[in-house]
């Protein structure tokens, strides 16, 4: 995760999200939202989910447009329990030696 440095444990993923939010669009309102409704780590690790999405669309996916907009909606969809951040994630390698322990600990506040 280059954009963000080295990341030893959970706390330094939410510690360097919490940086690097804004240089993504990410407003203050938004990171509040998401880390309120979907707790701290799941709401850094929705950001980066979504970096990586920007980063490496699907085929024939379109390019988010409104970075910070996606994210709320993202964070949203979790909390609602629409999108399952743990199925998500286990899709993108990079999560499974930092920050992908157990989907009960994602949840954890």
């Amino acid at each position: 995760m280059e954009f963000i440095g080295e990341i030893g444990h959970d706390l330094e993923l939410i510690a360097a999200a919490g940086r690097m939010r804004g240089a993504f669009g990410v407003s203050m309102s938004a990171w509040d939202e998401a880390r309120r409704e979907i707790g701290p780590l799941p709401a850094a690790a929705t950001l980066v989910w979504v970096i990586q999405m920007q980063a490496r669309p699907a085929p024939g996916a379109d390019q988010i447009k409104n970075f910070g907009g996606y994210f709320r909606a993202m964070c949203r969809l979790i909390r609602d329990g629409r999108v399952s951040l743990g199925d998500e994630l286990k899709n993108f390698d990079m999560f499974a030696s930092c920050c992908f322990q157990s989907e009960a600990k994602m949840y954890e506040n």
